[in-house]
C-alpha cells in the first residue's frame, strides 16, 4: 500500500485554487442576538469532532459564516489534520472559528476535496508552507494553502466513485475501532473483576480462618501527606528530585522517570516530611481519590504533594505488592469513601486513609502467595490488553494508508 503510483489516466495537476475557492464571508456573532448558530471551533473539533450549538450573543469575537457543501481546512497546527465536512446544520447560522478556511468546491465533488484535504500528501505540503509562531503554534497563511499542489480526475464520476469507495472503507475502519475498543474496555473491567474475585468481602465481613480485619494504621509506620512547595515560596525547576502529583499514582509502581515535575534539593529538605522511600503505599486523597501505587525498589529520592498520601508499611506485617492489591479494590474504595463525614465526595483526609480496613491473611507467606497469584492472572490480562492496544495503532494507520492509495504519485 505504501508503493506509489503513476498519475492515473483523466487525472489532472494543479493547485488547490484549480478546483475550490474561499469563502469571503464573516459576521459579528453578537448582532445575532438570542439565535441559536452553529458554530465549528478548534476545540469542538478536538474533543468531540462535532460543532457546538450556541447563542450568538455568547460568541465574542468575529466568526466565518459556512454553508452546507463547503470544506473547511484549520490552518493552525496543520499537522493537527483538522478537516471537516459541512453537510448541514440544524440552525439557520453555521459559523467556523477564523482559524478554519471555508472552501468552496468548484471543479470537484465536496466528498472528493474533503478527502484530498484529508489526505497525508496534502498535509505534508501545509506542514511544510506553515510558519511557526511557537513551538506549538504554526500556520499557514490561506494563500498559501491555495498554491499546495494538487491531482484529481477531471471526470465528475470518477470522483464520486472514488469518495464513495473511501467513505465506505472508513465507514468500514471505524467499525473495526469500535469493536477494537469495545474489547479495550472489557479487558480492563477484568481487572476489578480479577480483585474482586480475590477480596469477595466487604468491611465487617466474616473472613476465611487465618484472616483478619486490619486498619491501615495498624500495618503502617508512618502515614502523611504532601504539600506543594509554592504555598512555602519555592519554585519547581526542570531536574532535580521527582515531585509526584495524584496524575503520577497509577495502579502500580511509579515510573519516576515520568514525572512532570521537580524540586530542589534545598526544597525537598524542607519538605522532609514528605520525603518518599522505596516501599511506600501510595494513595490519591483529593483529586481523583483513590489511585493507589507504591514507590518500588531502587527508586531515587523523591516528594509529593498534598494531594497524594504515604504509608510507610511495616514488612514484618504486611506484603506491599498484596497491599496495593487490595487497596485497589472496589471494596476497598467504597468503604473509604464511606468513612467520610460529609455525603459529598470531596477531598480525604489522613484519618479516613488511618481508619481504613483491609482484609489480611495472617502470615506474609499468604499474603505473597496472594499476590503472585493475583499478579499471574493481571500478567495474562496486560498481554491482552498489549495486543488490542496494538490493533487499535494498526487500525489507526488505515485511513491515511488508504488515502495516500488515491492521492500519493511516483511523479508528484
Amino acid at each position: 500500500m505504501t508503493t506509489k503510483q503513476k498519475l492515473p489516466e483523466g487525472w489532472e495537476k494543479g493547485q488547490l485554487m484549480d478546483i475550490c475557492k474561499i469563502r469571503e464571508e464573516s459576521i459579528e456573532p453578537v448582532t445575532l442576538g438570542e439565535t441559536l448558530v452553529t458554530l465549528y471551533s478548534v476545540p469542538a473539533f478536538d474533543e468531540t469532532g462535532k460543532p457546538e450549538i450556541l447563542r450568538a450573543k455568547a460568541i465574542g469575537s468575529s466568526k466565518n459564516i459556512v454553508r452546507p457543501g463547503d470544506v473547511i481546512f484549520c490552518k493552525m497546527n496543520p499537522r493537527k489534520n483538522r478537516v471537516w465536512k459541512i453537510d448541514g446544520f440544524e440552525t439557520n447560522y453555521g459559523l467556523s472559528s477564523s482559524e478554519f478556511l471555508p472552501l468552496i468546491p468548484s471543479e470537484v465533488t465536496v466528498d472528493f476535496l474533503f478527502y484530498l484535504l484529508k489526505s497525508p500528501s496534502f498535509q505534508k505540503s501545509a506542514m511544510k508552507k506553515a510558519q511557526a509562531a511557537t513551538k506549538s503554534r504554526e500556520r499557514i497563511n490561506p494563500s498559501k494553502v491555495l498554491e499546495i499542489d494538487i491531482s484529481y480526475p477531471l471526470n465528475i464520476d470518477d470522483q464520486i466513485a472514488i469518495a464513495s469507495e473511501l467513505e465506505h472503507k472508513m465507514a468500514e475502519v471505524e467499525k473495526m475501532r469500535q469493536a477494537a475498543l469495545r474489547q479495550k474496555e472489557a479487558i480492563s473491567a477484568m481487572h476489578g473483576a480479577v480483585l474482586g474475585e480475590v477480596f469477595p468481602y466487604n468491611a465487617g465481613d466474616k473472613l476465611p480462618v487465618g484472616w483478619r480485619w486490619a486498619t491501615l494504621g495498624e500495618i503502617s509506620t508512618k502515614i502523611s501527606k504532601g504539600t506543594t512547595p509554592t504555598t512555602l515560596g519555592h519554585n519547581f525547576v526542570s531536574s532535580g528530585i521527582p515531585f509526584l502529583r495524584a496524575e503520577d499514582v497509577n495502579g502500580g509502581a511509579v515510573d519516576l522517570s515520568k514525572v512532570a515535575f521537580y524540586i530542589s534539593e534545598q526544597t525537598h529538605d524542607l519538605l522532609s516530611r514528605s520525603k518518599l522511600q522505596p516501599g511506600d503505599l501510595l494513595i490519591t486523597i483529593a483529586g481523583t481519590l483513590g489511585r493507589i501505587g507504591y514507590i518500588p525498589n531502587n527508586a531515587p529520592s523523591a516528594n509529593c504533594n498534598q494531594a497524594v498520601a504515604f504509608l510507610r508499611l511495616n514488612p514484618d506485617i504486611v506484603n506491599l505488592q498484596y497491599a496495593c492489591f487490595v487497596c485497589q479494590n472496589t471494596a476497598f474504595f467504597s468503604s473509604l469513601v464511606g468513612l467520610k463525614v460529609t455525603g459529598t465526595i470531596s477531598n480525604l483526609n489522613l484519618e479516613n486513609i488511618t481508619e481504613a480496613k483491609i482484609p489480611l491473611p495472617l502470615t506474609l507467606e499468604q499474603q505473597t502467595s496472594v499476590a503472585m497469584e493475583i499478579e499471574r492472572k493481571l500478567s495474562a490480562m496486560s498481554k491482552l490488553q498489549w495486543m488490542v492496544n496494538r490493533q487499535l495503532e494498526a487500525i489507526k494507520a488505515l485511513p491515511g494508508a488508504y488515502l495516500r492509495d488515491v492521492f500519493e504519485f511516483a511523479d508528484s
